[in-house]
């Protein structure tokens, strides 16, 4: 099955790589996708790609597969997932977000995916929970060493940039959210 090919996360056949880039230029525009560069996969995101219309770049053997897999309800939906799985999804678009409301193209998240590289949940976990010296101060302009660091490579206010990567975080419901211990489900 082509679906199980793609959807294997583990060994991806170069195919799926390349489908994965071509659906991210190929994004429904209700779901208002800026940076295509964070929209990685559609069954571990929000977005949905175009299936018709005019300039879809999408091969007609891979609509059939998308549309097959569609029809009968494969979705990324587990009962369990482990800490670490949760964060190597990606930040943007997540799932956990669906129905809620997203702000990937507010300042601080183009700040965050252009000038910290964050593209997982792990990657935000990270950059939230950094280590600051001892000379830390938390203002817009302070001198130390990892805000200045954060400054020079373009953000313009690292203390407001990581309390809103905080945010996001904080509000991915718990079995989506890394430092929510799940358990799991015993049959």
């Amino acid at each position: 099955m082509r679906i199980r090919r793609y959807l294997d996360f583990t060994n991806r056949p170069r195919w799926a790589k390349v489908l994965d880039g071509i659906l991210s230029q190929n994004i429904q525009e209700k779901y208002h996708v800026r940076d295509k560069k964070s929209a990685i996969n559609t069954f571990l995101q929000t977005w949905k790609p175009s299936m018709k219309g005019e300039g879809v770049t999408t091969p007609p053997r891979m609509i059939k597969m998308i549309k097959t897999a569609k029809k009968y309800g494969v979705t990324f939906d587990p009962t369990y997932m482990d800490q670490e799985t949760r964060r190597q999804l990606p930040i943007w678009y997540h799932l956990g977000t669906a129905g809620g409301r997203r702000n990937e193209n507010e300042q601080w998240a183009i700040c965050q995916r252009q000038n910290h590289g964050i593209g997982s949940v792990g990657e935000m976990e990270r950059y939230v929970n950094e280590p600051m010296p001892t000379s830390h101060k938390r203002r817009r302009n302070c001198a130390c060493v990892r805000c200045k660091a954060h400054r020079d490579n373009g953000c313009e206010n690292p203390i407001a940039c990581k309390a809103r990567g905080k945010k996001r975080l904080d509000d991915l419901p718990p079995r989506w959210n890394p430092s929510t211990k799940v358990e799991p489900l015993h049959h």
